[in-house]
């Protein structure tokens, strides 16, 4: 694969952030912003939180239930604790920071998810206070 050589300037807020993140990854500054690029052009497939957010509006109020309803699956709960307990104590290799990342990911998700259908069935006139427990 050929390679070529790119000067960037940032300002020091970004670069102190990318520093600490190559840190915490385990890579060096120069694989960690490769990697921070190609995560950025890559995508994950999916809708912008923003646009699948907008996407929930149009489900029927069942969907909504459902949607406000869902929870993250105990396995998922499980690695995530794991991970944040061996990050506490050890520290985490690159894969297993990536793990946590798409993790956290899924988890923000999910409670976006739950909250905006939450609030669009308090808009359409819904008792939401049972979502709550």
């Amino acid at each position: 694969m050929a390679r070529h050589t790119l000067t960037l300037t940032v300002p020091a807020a970004i670069y102190r952030q990318i520093e600490a993140r190559a840190k915490r990854t385990g890579r060096t500054l120069n694989a960690e912003v490769v990697a921070l690029l190609e995560k950025s052009l890559a995508g994950d497939g999916f809708p912008t939180t923003g646009a699948f957010l907008a996407q929930l509006a149009l489900l029927t109020d069942t969907e909504l239930w459902l949607a406000a309803a869902v929870r993250a699956r105990p396995e998922e709960d499980l690695l995530m604790q794991q991970l944040l307990d061996k990050r506490q104590r050890t520290g985490l290799t690159a894969l297993e920071n990536d793990s946590l990342q798409q993790l956290a990911t899924h988890f923000e998700r999910i409670m976006l998810t739950r909250a905006r259908a939450a609030a669009l069935l308090k808009q359409r006139g819904h008792d939401v206070t049972t979502l709550s427990s």
